[in-house]
């Protein structure tokens, strides 16, 4: 593997409503990925701003069910999840609405039986324009 020097990436957005976002997704995806799965959590300059992506070993999400995720109060039948695990149906709802509010977006990239990515995109941060003295 290529080790080449990170790019700093800076996103206009609420320090504490990011926050939020990447630990719903990141505790998602260690509840839905079997024991000693790994999960990945990546960043990138993509052509919306700032791509934040969290990638599981889970058993993923049927097609039919990709667009009621983010919707408030669902919960996924799927088999192989839990629904006596807890959880309210509201944490990608949430996300979704944060994401919403700092003019950021969240998809899931589709990967049934394989596991789930779940992308989300914030606008770059605005860099100060300098003025000739500096």
């Amino acid at each position: 593997m290529l080790d080449l020097p990170a790019e700093q990436l800076e996103a206009e957005a609420d320090r504490e409503k990011l926050r939020q976002i990447v630990t719903d997704l990141v505790e998602n995806a260690v509840k839905y990925s079997p024991g000693g799965g790994t999960v990945v959590v990546s960043a990138r300059r993509g052509d919306d701003g700032i791509e934040v992506s969290v990638e599981d070993e889970g058993i993923g999400i049927p097609e039919s069910e990709r667009m009621r995720i983010f919707a408030k109060f669902y919960r996924a039948e799927s088999a192989g999840r839990d629904l006596a695990s807890g959880g309210s149906g509201l944490g990608l709802f949430i996300a979704k609405e944060l994401l919403a509010a700092m003019r950021g977006r969240i998809w899931v990239v589709p990967r049934e039986g394989l596991g789930s990515s779940f992308v989300f995109t914030l606008p770059l941060a605005e860099q100060p324009v300098l003025s000739e003295r500096e």
